[in-house]
């Protein structure tokens, strides 16, 4: 969509209610801006999509501050080729929209950042980003830049201008996970193994600029997911081979590496064990093999001893439920779903003991 309002929500957070799908979180803000429409058109007595300028002027007379207007205003020239029109709009709509209202105000340099992609040039459309930077919240208008370029395959000048985020914005851990998750797509595109290198490179860079330790934590555990996803799918598929045995061994299991560091200092914390489990089931090697792989990593985690009672319990829940989800085509679900049980139930009657 030309001029798409919503931030591209890229991957970063580390809960795997998040991870486990990565669409969910852009479907909700999709969804959300169609109800907001809709509920805009009923208010003003619209069954249907406006199709003339009165009819969105009598929209932004009830609204002048929704951008969702605007933008679907903005559209409407632009299927009629009218780009000339567009642009005068989107202007206008930074004329009159409340310079109080950021996100509004934002999501119309975002339609604009789209509107030169599209059908300017790129002198333009850098022009328009500049704009947008001395208006907006840096970082934001970053993000949604280099959004904007890696949707339409302008890799360079994604690559050049996470390169200049970085810079800015060094210590701030979101940076490298959006720049991580750019170079290993693009490995993952190409299979040229520079990309992989450089985004191994960029985690070595965030652990010594990042100055807090659980910042660490979270950029290698995201980076090690990665690592399963775009290195570990594609070894287990056959689609991408390393002809040094040694070099192929150690790439492949990068991701297990990450992950097994970060348990021997961070083992009490369950969402990392959760990760993991996630990761290897959904990226490593065939079906049943990723799935008691799995398995084999929630025991671990259940059965460590500095975690707190509180997490343990939580992780076994977790992994109730993982099993009821992805293992009942297994030949033994119904004897680990009983395992699982028992095993918590041990759990509690060890923990009560020992308060007694």
């Amino acid at each position: 969509r030309p001029t798409s309002t919503r931030q591209q929500d890229v991957d970063v957070d580390v809960d795997m209610d998040v991870v486990v799908d990565e669409s969910a979180a852009t479907a909700a803000n999709d969804e959300e801006e169609i109800a907001e429409w809709n509920e805009l058109m009923k208010a003003e007595g619209f069954t249907a999509k406006p199709q003339t300028p009165k009819e969105f002027e009598k929209l932004l007379i009830a609204s002048p501050d929704s951008s969702i207007i605007w933008i679907q205003y903005i559209a409407f020239y632009l299927s009629k080729k009218n780009i000339v029109k567009a642009r005068q709009l989107i202007q206008r709509a930074l004329d009159e929209i409340n310079v109080s209202i950021d996100k509004e105000r934002l999501n119309v340099w975002i339609a604009w950042m789209n509107l030169e992609m599209l059908y300017g040039t790129e002198a333009a459309l850098i022009q328009v980003f500049q704009r947008a930077l001395r208006s907006n919240d840096e970082k934001e208008v970053y993000t949604q830049f280099v959004g904007v370029c890696q949707e339409n395959k302008k890799y360079a000048l994604c690559h050049k201008y996470y390169t200049e985020m970085l810079h800015k914005f060094r210590t701030d851990t979101h940076v490298y996970i959006h720049f991580g998750a750019f170079l290993y797509q693009r490995f993952a595109d190409t299979r040229r193994s520079t990309h992989l290198d450089e985004a191994r490179d960029l985690l070595k860079r965030g652990i010594q600029c990042l100055p807090i330790k659980m910042q660490h934590v979270s950029l290698i555990q995201k980076f090690a997911w990665f690592e399963y996803k775009y290195v570990n799918a594609l070894v287990a598929s056959g689609k991408y081979v390393v002809h040094d045995h040694a070099a192929a061994a150690a790439g492949a299991n990068e991701g297990q590496n990450m992950f097994e560091g970060l348990l021997r200092k961070h083992g009490n914390k369950p969402h990392i064990w959760k990760t993991y489990a996630m990761a290897v089931y959904k990226f490593d090697g065939d079906v049943e093999h990723r799935l008691q792989t799995a398995r084999n990593l929630f025991e671990r985690g259940v059965s460590h001893a500095r975690m707190k009672t509180q997490d343990t319990k939580w992780l076994f829940k977790e992994y109730l439920n993982f099993e009821n989800k992805f293992g009942q085509r297994s030949h033994d679900h119904k004897q680990n779903v009983t395992h699982i049980k028992e095993l918590a139930k041990q759990y509690v009657s060890t923990i009560n003991a020992n308060r007694n």
